[in-house]
């Protein structure tokens, strides 16, 4: 489909660098002007979680949408997430650590936005 048609679809990035992830605790809140949906959610491990179930929680506004587990892997180490959600217009996307989960990574978050209705 051309760029130039009405229908076309864009992608995009949200990128996180270097976010400290708590047990339990909200870490981001990312607001989306326009209906999209969210693809991914990719992870580059900063500094190694504290136990294997390290990760986090990603939400749409208060609905649970995905989780990403980057548990005790080493710098450098790449965990991807596919999700696939609805963002509804004015809506936004929340990043929360896991219980016990204390890690320092930085994210990129891949959204599509759609036609409005």
């Amino acid at each position: 489909m051309a760029y130039d048609s009405p229908n076309a679809m864009v992608k995009r990035e949200l990128n996180i660098s270097n976010l400290a992830i708590t047990s339990s605790a909200s870490k981001a809140k990312y607001i989306i002007f326009q209906k999209s949906r969210l693809i991914a959610v990719h992870c580059l491990v900063g500094t190694a979680g504290t136990n294997a179930s390290a990760g986090i929680d990603i939400y749409v506004g208060t609905d649970s949408v995905g989780a990403l587990t980057y548990g005790t892997n080493t710098a450098g180490v790449v965990v991807d997430a596919a999700i696939s959600a609805a963002i509804p217009a004015d809506s936004y996307i929340e990043i929360k650590g896991k219980a016990s989960s204390e890690a320092t990574v930085s994210l990129a978050i891949e959204y599509q936005a759609t036609g409005d209705a």
